[in-house]
Order: C-alpha cells, then structure tokens, then sequence
C-alpha cells in the first residue's frame, strides 16, 4: 500500500519535471505577463525604503553622538566605529531585576579607541 503510493509520488514528480521543462529557466522582462512585469518599485514602495534608510541614518547617527564624548577621533572615524559596532555579534543580556540591558560585543576585527 505505501509502496503504490510512493510509487505514484515518483511518477506524479516525473511529470512535474517533464512538464517543467517545457518552459525556459529565463526570461527577459518583455517576455512576462503584463500584470506580472516588475519594471520598476511603486512609488510607495520606494518611499517606504527611504523612510527605513532615514530612521536607520538617524539611529546611527544618534548612537554616533552618544559615543562622542568617550571617543574623541574624527567624525567620519567615528561613524565607521559605530557602523562596525552596529554590524558586531553580540550576546544581549537582560537582568529583569535591575531593570538593565547588558550588550557584550565580540571582540571586532580592528582595534579602535
């Protein structure tokens, strides 16, 4: 019994692939459904993105300003030390007691400070 039905998985799979392979792997855009074609983002879409990129600009830069006065290198030093720290693995660790949030980096690639 379950031999016929995987025997008949294995045929219905065989002509899914023959099936399959009367279509091209590719096609150009032109040759989508109109409905289908993905020229270019919705404007809302594209909105949206920038929005994200904003509040993240504006995240790093804040983080930026917050290490200003412990970190004393130039700007564009700075910014580079926060994107690395904000790319950086990190056990997060929440101690509901004291009501804190201990972040704990992993040591980064380059020294910095």
């Amino acid at each position: 019994m379950l031999k016929d039905e995987l025997q008949e998985m294995k045929n219905q799979e065989e002509e899914y692939v023959t099936e399959r392979k009367k279509y091209p792997y590719k096609i150009t855009i032109k040759e989508m459904a109109e409905k289908e074609r993905y020229n270019k983002l919705d404007m809302e879409s594209k909105l949206f993105q920038n929005i994200l990129k904003m509040i993240c600009y504006r995240a790093e830069t804040s983080f930026a300003i917050a290490l200003s006065s412990d970190y004393k290198k130039k700007e564009n030093e700075m910014r580079a030390l926060t994107k690395s720290l904000i790319k950086a693995k990190a056990n997060i660790i929440p101690d509901y007691k004291n009501k804190t949030l201990t972040i704990e980096l992993f040591s980064l690639s380059n020294p910095s400070g």
